[in-house]
This record gives C-alpha cells, sequence and structure tokens, in this order.
C-alpha cells in the first residue's frame, strides 16, 4: 500500500529519520563532565537526551538540473540504565536519498572524562520495514560498545536527494526530549522556494531569513523541545507537532523557466507520466478471458464493477514493492494477474483494466490515508499522498475502490482514506480532486440484541451480534482464518457479556466470510454468580458491556485521541422478571449530546419484560486537547451509570 518515496511519509519512518531530520549540533564542541553534570539536571527522570543537531540542505543549479544535498551531525547523550538496544543506531540509503557520506563516533565517560571512539565498522542488511517485502533501502546498523551512563554517541550523514520534489519534511519532536536544534536550507537565488509550516502555534521556534548575492539561508532554531509522549491510539505525529513542508515550486535557468511543484497541475503531470503507458505492450488475451469469466452474468455495468472488485480483492495477494522506481509506477496488469500480488498501484493497475476490458471506465487515482494530515489543494506535492486507488464514477457517484481493503463492499471506501482528497486522474491534461466522505455513525453499527433470564444467581440467554461497515470489516480481519478451539476462544472474548464468567455456550460464524454489508451471529450464553441476592431482594446490572470505559483518559494525556471511524455501538438487553418478583428500583435514564458523543441509557418496561437499551454514536475522528475536558465528564458520566443496578422484590 505504501510505495518508496510515499513511504518516506509514513509515521514510522519519520520517526526513523528523526536520525537524520532536526536539531542544532556543534559538531566539534569539546565534551567535558559538565555537559553531562547540566543534561542530567536538566533532565531529571530522562534516559537518553538529543544533545544537538544541525541539518543542513543545500539546494543548487548544476548544468540545468537542480541539486539537492542533505548533511546532518547530530548527538545523543545517554543519562540513566543503558540498555543492550541502546548500543545500536542506523543510518539508511536509498535509490532516492542515497547516502554519500558518514561519519560514527563514541564518547565514552570514565572517571569524569571523556575518550572519543571512531566506529568504522557495521552491519548492512536491506531495510523492510511494515508491510514491505521488498524495496531498495539499505540498512547500516551501527554498534557503539562500552556504553556508560554519560555516554555520547555522534552520527554525522550526507545524503544525495535524487528529485527536489521528494525533500521531506522536518519534524521539530521526537520521542525524547531535544536540546538544540537548528534547520538549515541553503538556497540558489534562482529557486522559487515555499516552506509551509504547521503546528508551530506556541512552539518557540525562532525563523531567520538572510538572502546573498547567490544563495538565501533559511534558518529555524529551538531549544528544549519536550519529548514526544507516546500515548495509546494516538493519530500520527504530523497532526499534533511542529514540522517545516520544503516545496520547490521552480527555478530559473539561461533556458528559462523550470517548472516543479508550481501548482497540483505540475504534481499530476508528473504522476500521470508514471502510468501513461500502463496499458501498452501487454498480453491482453488472459486478462480479456478473466474479465469476461467474471462478469458472464451480470446485466448493468455497476454489477461488473462490483464483481471485478470482488475477484480481484479475493485474488490478487498483497506485497508491497519500494525498489527504485518501482515504488512509483505501476506494474503491467498482465504482469499482476500472471504473479497474482501486487502493492496498492498493482491492485489499481489490474483492476483499470479488467474494467477496460468490459467496456468500462475507471480512473486511476492518488490518495493520502489517514497517516497524512494534508490536502492536495493546500499541499501540491508528494508528502500528501501515500496510497493509490480506484475511481468509478457512475451518475456523478463517485465509487473508490481500494483492492488492499479485503472484505470492503463496493460504495464503502476504506477507513484510511476518508475524509482525505483524491487526485483522480482523467486524462493526460485532466484530473479532478474529490473528498472521499467519512463515513456516518448510522452505517458503521456494532448492536447485541439479548434475552437475559435469570436463575437462581446464574443469567442464561440468547441474542444476536449485528455488525455492519467497518466494525464489520475489522471483526472479519480479526477472525478471519481462525479455526476450532481459537475461533472459539476469540468469539467468546469478542461476544463477552457481564464478567469474566461468561461463557459461551454457542454460536453461528457462518456469515464471517460475507461480503455483505451486514454480518449477523447468533448466539447463546451463560454468566454464573451475576445476580446478587440478599434477603428478598435481586440486584442484577444490565450494564452488560462496559466496554466504553476502554476510551477513558489519563489525567496527565497530552496528545490527540484518534478514532478508525464514527460509528454507533447499541446494547439492548431484556431481562424477564421472574416470576414471583417485582420492579422495586430502576435507574433514571441518562442522555448526553455534546460536540464530541452522542450518549443514552434508556429503561422500558413492557409486561414482565425490562428493555434496556444504550446507545453510543462518536462524532469525531480525531479528539483534540480541546475537547478532552467535554470527553472526561462524559466518561465520569457513563462510568456512574455503568454501577446502577436494578433491584426486584419477592412479592409477598
Amino acid at each position: 500500500m505504501v510505495e518508496k518515496f510515499m513511504m518516506l511519509n509514513t509515521c514510522k519512518k519519520t520517526i526513523t529519520s528523526l536520525l537524520f531530520l532536526f536539531t542544532f549540533l556543534l559538531a566539534n564542541a569539546q565534551l567535558d563532565v559538565s555537559v553531562y553534570n547540566k543534561i542530567k539536571d536538566k533532565y531529571q527522570g530522562e534516559k537518553m537526551v538529543q544533545l544537538s543537531e544541525i541539518a543542513i540542505v543545500n539546494i543548487s543549479i548544476k548544468k540545468d538540473k537542480l541539486v539537492v544535498n542533505r548533511k546532518i551531525k547530530e548527538k545523543y547523550i545517554y543519562i540513566n540504565k543503558v540498555s543492550l538496544f541502546d548500543y545500536k543506531r542506523s543510518i539508511f540509503s536509498s535509490d532516492f536519498t542515497k547516502l554519500v557520506d558518514y561519519e560514527a563516533n563514541s564518547y565514552i565517560y570514565n572517571d569524569d572524562k571523556y575518550k572519543k571512539t571512531a566506529i568504522k565498522q557495521y552491519n548492512e542488511v536491506s531495510s523492510l520495514g511494515g508491510s514491505v517485502f521488498y524495496d531498495d533501502s539499505k540498512e547500516y546498523s551501527f554498534t557503539f560498545p562500552g556504553l556508560t551512563n554519560g555516554s555520547v554517541i555522534e552520527m554525522n550523514t550526507e545524503h544525495s536527494i535524487a528529485d527536489a520534489r521528494m525533500i521531506n519534511s522536518v519534524i521539530f519532536g521526537n520521542f525524547i526530549p531535544i536540546d538544540n536544534f537548528q534547520l538549515e536550507f541553503n538556497v540558489d537565488n534562482r529557486v522559487n522556494i515555499d516552506f509551509i509550516t504547521k503546528n508551530f502555534e506556541n512552539s518557540n521556534i525562532d525563523y531567520t531569513v538572510t538572502k546573498g548575492k547567490k544563495y538565501t539561508k533559511y534558518i529555524w532554531t529551538a531549544n528544549n523541545i519536550k519529548r514526544i509522549k507516546d500515548e495509546a491510539r494516538q493519530p500520527a505525529i504530523r497532526y499534533f507537532v511542529p514540522h517545516v513542508i520544503p516545496i520547490v515550486r521552480s527555478y530559473e535557468t539561461k533556458k528559462g523557466r523550470h517548472e516543479v511543484l508550481s501548482s497540483l497541475s505540475d504534481l499530476y503531470k508528473w504522476y500521470y507520466s508514471f502510468i501513461k503507458d500502463l496499458d501498452t505492450d501487454i498480453s491482453k488475451s488472459e486478462l480479456q478471458k478473466t474479465a469476461d469469466e467474471i462478469t458472464k452474468d451480470c446485466k448493468t455495468d455497476l454489477e461488473k464493477v462490483e464483481k471485478i472488485y470482488g475477484w480481484v480483492q479475493k485474488n490478487i495477494n498483497y506485497v508491497a514493492f519500494e525498489y527504485g522506481m518501482g515504488g512509483l509506477i505501476p506494474r503491467k496488469p498482465d504482469e499482476v494477474l500472471r504473479k497474482r500480488y501486487g502493492d496498492c498501484k498493482d491492485y489499481s493497475s489490474i483492476l483499470y483494466e479488467l474494467l477496460k476490458l468490459s467496456g468500462i471506465t475507471s480512473h486511476l487515482t492518488w490518495i493520502g490515508t489517514r497517516d497524512l494530515p494534508y490536502k492536495f489543494t493546500e499541499i501540491c506535492s508528494p508528502i500528501s499522498d501515500n496510497h493509490m486507488i480506484l475511481t468509478y464514477i457512475d451518475d456523478n457517484k463517485y465509487y473508490f475502490l481500494d483492492g488492499t481493503g479485503e472484505f470492503h463492499y463496493l460504495g464503502l471506501p476504506t477507513y484510511s482514506i476518508q475524509g482525505k482528497e483524491a487526485l483522480i486522474s482523467i486524462d493526460s491534461a485532466n484530473y479532478k480532486v474529490v473528498t472521499v466522505p467519512v463515513i456516518s455513525s448510522d452505517k458503521n453499527i456494532r448492536y447485541d440484541k439479548v434475552d437475559v433470564s435469570i436463575e437462581g444467581k446464574n443469567i442464561k440467554g440468547s441474542g444476536t451480534y449485528h455488525l455492519s461497515g467497518y466494525p464489520k470489516i475489522l471483526f472479519q480481519y480479526r477472525f478471519d482464518g481462525l479455526k476450532n478451539k481459537k475461533l472459539d476462544d476469540a468469539m467468546e472474548d469478542r461476544l463477552e457479556l457481564g464478567n469474566n464468567r461468561f461463557e459461551l455456550i454457542d454460536y453461528d460464524a457462518s456469515s464471517l466470510k460475507s461480503y455483505l454489508p451486514e454480518m449477523v451471529i447468533p448466539f447463546s450464553y451463560e454468566i454464573n454468580n451475576y445476580v446478587r441476592a440478599i434477603d428478598d431482594e435481586l440486584y442484577i446490572n444490565l450494564n452488560l458491556d462496559k466496554e466504553f470505559l476502554w476510551n477513558k483518559l489519563k489525567d496527565d494525556r497530552e496528545t490527540p485521541l484518534q478514532f478508525r471511524f464514527r460509528n454507533r455501538v447499541q446494547h439492548e438487553y431484556k431481562l424477564k422478571i421472574p416470576e414471583g418478583y417485582q420492579i422495586d428500583f430502576i435507574p433514571d435514564d441518562v442522555s448526553l449530546n455534546n460536540d464530541v458523543v452522542k450518549m443514552s441509557i434508556t429503561y422500558t418496561v413492557r409486561d414482565d419484560t425490562i428493555i434496556y437499551n444504550h446507545i453510543i454514536e462518536g462524532k469525531l475522528l480525531v479528539l483534540y486537547p480541546g475537547n478532552f475536558s467535554q470527553w472526561n465528564e462524559l466518561m465520569k458520566d457513563v462510568e456512574s451509570a455503568y454501577k446502577k443496578a436494578i433491584v426486584l422484590k419477592k412479592i409477598n
């Protein structure tokens, strides 16, 4: 799903590239005991601190071509508890960002002195990260032996960047504190460059511009940058950490003006060059045969699209490639069909060709996942996307086909592209930008409907577990392939009600592989010792599923909370009042509604049955700290409501 230049945009590689891309360093400054003592006192409780770094990006023009070079100098100091992991550091090289030179040193702290040792040895391995199975990256892993508290490691690198369009953003932060930082761009005055800043509010980052006769210096400096807290379910750090996005618009030579990324049209023109020959010089016989077989019983174009989409999802295996231009250019559709595997571009390639051979027009589309908080209409740069899909347009309705999204049915985009701008290819000169809708909560439903009967201190019952939209798809991702006891255990864990004494008696998971919008799982259960009996009263808490409490925020949380999608969770439990008992107490209904979430708990009595209905609807995809107070108040009310039980009294 993620390509070579696109991979540079992902959160995990951004964090790795923090070893390249921030903070000020006087590389030749002498280290002494005062450095260790100062840092130790300043950053009490921290294990390691990034002492300093300077990143210098030079952009020049040679032989009418842009030349981009990046030099990084950085130092880290260990304050306490040096672990085995701390002895290793890596630098990376690829066809697009090629390592030109490096230097690695350690400064071992002992007897209030530092001893410098040059590190010459390294291990070279192919760098395969995340779901990437084949790429051109090389990882150079260095080992720094003998580190003690107070020791310092130094990494100096120089990289050549192959294309000015692919200068990455620079993030002002790390998961450890940064003491001193400097970022410097030296840019030929014939180059027109913009710098877009994000999340700079209250950042205390200084910025200066110095224009010379031939070059202009753009410098950002910062001190005492707090570490980024690694908190559960936080979005990609670009959502909240300050960063600079450099965009080269154009440059001038004696031959005139050369456009680079002066507009979205420039980006599209570059992208179109990767797909213009996609279906030329290919063998179409097997593709045509496959298309005809898939669509033989279809009566409408929409049926054909649905069938072909489902066939590709089921029959093409996902393998990510990031090797050279293979990270940019889709593979030929006949090759994808023959090999039966590919990445997101390859899924789009074969979808496009199978539809074309079925007489249907579709459109290759570039898009960013929600890891990237950018829009094409704001930032016309490769940093705005990291994914390729296919778009089918029918009567002004847009269908976004993502072959990597197994179990997604036609009309439901993958949740990772909700709300994102799609750059849709029309022809060599024309494109459209369309925003993928954010799917409303009433399309993403998790609904358990359960009958409850009391037998002594136990409760028994049966019910149905309904899933639609994204909750259904995530459920299928989790359970697909599980068999026998593993499936039984996973189902019991998912369907659990009440407490850990819940026992799943039976269930029917025959709809587990369904590509239909909804899945229903019937089940029966028993929970021992759930009812409290005191004298002639029975106490039963019908809040059988308290899963929402998992979203409770810690008091010291700093970073946003991200949700995969907006959804609606509903619990409907029907308690049959046992013979010889009557209602003595029912908790009050609860109703809450704010900008963040809508929640209600109601109790209704019909004949000899109490009907409990609990509905929660999320309204946001990202909860920012400004909404934390609303969220916390809601959680307090929910937690209080969850503690209240129904009281049944024996009839005298």
